[in-house]
This record gives structure tokens, C-alpha cells and sequence, in this order.
């Protein structure tokens, strides 16, 4: 009982120890790009997602836990709407696509920001990027500027972190319009296009990081969103959740292992239950009886069986019963009729036992002479029971 208490305190001075240790570590930036609205690391849209009212006065705002295709597919009734997508690579299937050009066909607008997009919609909208993903977005410190084209939007924003350098590097003049260009490596590069189809548009983007956390809290860099957003002004704006692609569990048990002060006390309680469990059953657990193990009797028959026939001298009794249960082995096991051993008995047998020609006489004609014997003795049994032996262990 005392080595229980003792065991108990030491758990408890570990884990406060450990907890300790557990609150005094800092805890690494997360720089991972996961533009989840949920997320307050830096690359998360948290921060956008919560000011989507301010961006955009007097729009309604959804959020959309299904794709485009099970969004819109039943909604047929969308008018005045832009479909917002920001992520580091768009890979829409392609009926969200198709949902999508109709979606803006009918008059609506989707804004797309991303590094890459996919293949079937840029095919379609007559649109190609070039992606550049041979460079480390989280240590590219130099300075690069965003701008755009209208006169009116004359700010230059400078970028440095998560700064992606893809870009469209063609498009159709008659459809599409250059409304935003990046630069770097002293070249100019345009980022942001504006595309007609249908009585609607496309908005395509390719720096989805300026829309992250981490910019919209530096410098001036919420000026070059709201720069982007000002080309967009319908009634109703629909934001494409990350949850909706199952990213991110929405369980609570995927909540409790994100968090790290709940994972720890979720490990804790854990610990805690297993050295609750290991100390009961030490205290409670009974004797387990020793069961000795049971007799072959079968042996010990077949023995006394044996013994019975050889004191009582009765040889021939013996002898038949081998030939008998060696004869019915033969019809089972090589389905041959052995109501006849003659030559062709033994030819067969041989043929399907594959024992040579002389084993096989010898074992037949031996077994044919005991038959016709009225006396058998001892060592006829033990010269039968060395040749079935020997047949035996040749067809092994």
C-alpha cells in the first residue's frame, strides 16, 4: 500500500514538472500555408475572413462547407454573387467547374486567387500560368512591389514573405483585361486578370498569400486587398470554406490535437488512466489457478493395444491387420484395386508411388506368402514391418 502512494506522488510531481516545462517552451511560428478561416497562424485567412463585412459593405456573406458543384447545382436562383477562392492551389473538380462558367455564364462573378489553377478552367477561359515554385517562400526577403493598372490605384505594395512568383504569361487580348502586375528579378510580370464570359466575369489572381494573416497585418498590405476587392461589388459574396475539402477535421477530438495546451492535457489524462488502470488490477487481481495439462491417453492405449497382441504371442492376428491397413492405404491414397496383386498391381504401384521395381516385388510377394502361411511367427512380422517401412519412407 505505501509503494502505491509512493508510485502516485512521483506521477504527480512528473506531470507538474512536465507542465512546467510544457509552459515555459515558446512555441515555433507555424509557417505552413494553409489558408484555412479558422487558422491564426500566418498563412490562415482568419483575419480576411473576419473583415469580410468591412470589404464589403453591404454584402451578404455565406460560407460554403460544399464544393461548387454541390453548391450550385442546387441553387439555381444566384443572382448579383461573386464566389470567393483563395488557396495556394486551386484543384476544382471538373463539375465545380462546369457549375462555375455557369455560375458566371448567367451574370455572377468568382474571384480565384491562387498560384496554380486548374488546367480545364484556364483551357477554357483561354488562359495559361506559369508556375514557379523553385524558391523558398518563407525566407525570400527581398522587396517586390504589387501595383495595379488603373490610374486611380496608384500604390505600390511591397512584399517580401510568401510572395508567389507565379504569373499569366498568356491571354486572350479580346476577352481579358490586365487589371494588377507583381515584379521581381527587375522584370514585370502580370498577376491579376480580369475575364468576360458570358454576361459575367472571372477574377484570377495569383498571390493568394497577400490575402493571408501575415500581410493583412503588415505595413500597408490590407490596402492592396481592398485594391483587389474594389473590382468586386455584388450583393452577396460566398466564401469558399477549407473545411468543405476535408482539410481540417471537424471532430473534436481533430480540434483538441490542434490545440496544443488541450493535446497535452489530453496525453495527461491518458497517462493518468493507464497508471490508474496498471495500479487497480496489481491490487485487485486473484490468483490464477494452475491447470495441469491432460493425459494423451490415445498413446497409452494403442500401447496396451500393442503390448496385449505381442505377450499374448498372437502374431498373425498382427501380420493380417498390417497387411489390411496397408492394402486399404494403397485404394485410398493411389486409388488402386488390390483384390489382385498380381504384375499389373504392382506395375500401377509403382508407376503412381514412383518406389523402385524391386522394393515393390519384394513388399507384394512377401505379403502374398504370408497370406498363404498358417503359422506365422515373430520374425515374419518384423521382416513385414521393415518393408512397409521402407515403402513408406520412399514415398514421403
Amino acid at each position: 500500500m505505501k509503494k502505491v502512494y509512493l508510485y502516485t506522488g512521483v506521477f504527480i510531481l512528473l506531470i507538474v514538472a512536465l507542465f512546467i516545462i510544457e509552459s515555459s517552451i515558446p512555441k515555433p511560428i507555424d509557417w505552413s500555408p494553409t489558408f484555412n478561416e479558422t487558422h491564426k497562424k500566418p498563412f490562415g485567412t482568419f483575419v480576411l475572413h473576419s473583415e469580410l463585412q468591412n470589404l464589403f459593405p453591404g454584402s451578404s456573406n455565406e460560407d460554403v462547407f460544399k464544393t461548387p458543384y454541390e453548391k450550385l447545382s442546387y441553387e439555381n436562383n444566384c443572382h448579383n454573387t461573386t464566389y470567393l477562392f483563395i488557396d495556394g492551389d486551386n484543384s476544382l473538380d471538373t463539375e465545380s467547374i462546369d457549375q462555375l462558367l455557369n455560375f458566371v455564364y448567367e451574370g455572377n462573378k468568382v474571384f480565384i486567387s491562387a498560384c496554380s489553377m486548374p488546367y480545364y478552367l484556364l483551357d477554357t477561359l483561354d488562359v495559361s500560368i506559369k508556375e514557379q515554385h523553385d524558391y523558398d517562400l518563407n525566407n525570400d526577403s527581398i522587396k517586390k512591389p504589387l501595383y495595379f493598372s488603373n490610374k486611380k490605384l496608384t500604390t505600390k505594395y511591397e512584399f517580401d514573405f510568401g510572395f508567389s512568383r507565379s504569373y499569366f504569361r498568356k491571354y486572350n487580348t479580346k476577352t481579358t483585361q490586365a487589371l494588377g502586375f507583381h515584379s521581381f528579378d527587375n522584370e514585370e510580370y502580370v498577376n491579376y486578370i480580369k475575364v468576360n464570359y458570358g454576361k459575367g466575369n472571372f477574377f484570377l489572381h495569383t498571390q493568394p498569400f497577400a490575402f493571408t494573416n501575415y500581410h493583412l497585418l503588415k505595413d500597408n498590405h490590407a490596402g492592396y486587398v481592398s485594391d483587389v476587392f474594389s473590382y468586386l461589388d455584388n450583393e452577396t459574396i460566398l466564401w469558399d470554406s477549407k473545411i468543405n475539402s476535408g482539410e481540417e477535421g471537424t471532430g473534436n477530438l481533430d480540434f483538441i490535437l490542434r490545440e496544443p495546451s488541450l493535446r497535452f492535457a489530453w496525453r495527461l489524462a491518458l497517462t493518468g488512466i493507464l497508471i490508474f488502470v496498471f495500479f487497480m488490477a496489481r491490487r485487485r487481481q486473484r490468483i490464477v489457478p494452475v491447470i495441469e495439462k491432460l493425459p494423451n491417453t490415445s498413446v497409452d492405449f494403442v500401447k496396451t493395444i500393442g503390448n496385449l497382441y505381442y505377450q499374448e504371442g498372437m502374431a498373425k492376428d498382427i501380420v493380417t491387420k498390417k497387411i489390411t491397413f496397408f492394402l486399404e492405404r494403397i485404394r485410398n491414397t493411389y486409388l488402386i484395386d488390390t483384390s489382385v496383386l498380381n504384375d499389373d498391381f504392382k506395375k500401377r504401384l509403382q508407376q503412381k508411388t514412383g518406389v523402385p521395381d524391386k522394393d515393390i516385388n519384394k513388399l507384394i510377394n512377401y505379403i502374398v506368402f504370408l497370406n498363404n502361411m498358417t503359422e506365422i511367427n515373430e520374425v515374419h512380422l518384423i521382416d513385414l514391418n521393415k518393408l512397409i517401412d521402407n515403402f513408406n519412407r520412399k514415398t514421403l
